[in-house]
């Protein structure tokens, strides 16, 4: 352990370096994805009797949302993707992966990195903008925000 110029004592715990990110949704290959955001959380009620000292958490169901950005392209899949994730009778079917691409730990271990599976997603929204990028380059992006059912952690 050393110090730094302010006395603090610093430990090196390691590093590692990370190519990228991939977002597995399934049918939707042709997607040129841009941005996403996952958000999964329940509702937790603190409970405190006025006959004990004792205090009860109780949680509710969990919920989640994520947010896709994509960029809209020649390909017509997009079509196909948002009638196929807008039924409510194919949820079941429905998932969305997110798993780090080319993890290097700098002391020779492996790819153990932490995929994130949501299941049961649903589209409930989209918005549509077009941007002017420079020299006549018209790009139209998509924002899609989907509610899943749970989120499994690997």
């Amino acid at each position: 352990m050393s110090k730094d110029i302010y006395g603090a004592e610093t430990t090196v715990g390691g590093a590692w370096a990370l190519e990228g990110i991939i977002i597995v949704i399934e049918g939707a290959e042709d997607l040129v994805v841009t941005s996403m955001s996952l958000n999964y959380a329940r509702p937790i009620n603190k409970f405190m009797p006025l006959n004990s000292k004792s205090r009860f958490l109780v949680t509710g169901e969990a919920e989640g949302q994520a947010q896709l950005g994509a960029i809209i392209g020649p390909s017509k899949s997009i079509a196909t993707f948002l009638t196929e994730y807008s039924d409510p009778c194919k949820v079941a079917d429905h998932n969305l992966v997110l798993k780090p691409a080319g993890v290097k730990a700098c002391d020779g271990g492996g790819n153990n990195a932490v995929t994130f599976t949501c299941k049961g997603v649903l589209l409930s929204s989209v918005n549509l903008s077009v941007q002017q990028a420079g020299n006549a380059i018209t790009v139209v992006n998509a924002g899609m925000t989907f509610s899943f059912l749970s989120l499994e952690v690997k």
